[in-house]
């Protein structure tokens, strides 16, 4: 790295190319994640029936067989896009050979095709 006579590194010459530049990472780096996901299934909550709410099976990529459910929360309304209130990893609580002892564990799912 070059210093400059006042103490700058070369790297604040540049600020304006710089922040083109990060803002280009950040930009490409949000979009390489990706998950692969299966509806299960929807309901209309009552007693209005704006409010939806969408089973997923999320998969971590295109390959993997297993996935684990989320519910997903969605209001509605007319002349609006459907807004998410919330996303929640389905929990399930188990009971193992001790009939005493529960324990919480996520709901697993398979691919459907």
């Amino acid at each position: 790295m070059i210093l400059w006579a006042n103490g700058n590194s070369s790297l604040f010459l540049y600020p304006e190319e710089m922040k083109r530049i990060l803002f280009l990472i950040v930009c490409l780096m949000s979009f390489s994640a990706k998950a692969d996901m299966e509806e299960l299934w929807q309901e209309y909550l009552p007693p209005f029936e704006t409010t939806l709410v969408k089973a997923y099976c999320v998969f971590v990529d295109d390959t993997a067989k297993t996935g684990t459910v989320f519910v997903y929360t969605f209001k509605e309304s007319q002349n609006v896009p459907q807004e998410v209130i919330s996303v929640e990893q389905l929990m399930t609580n188990r009971t193992g050979k001790n009939k005493n002892a529960m324990s919480i564990g996520v709901v697993s799912c398979k691919r459907q095709g």
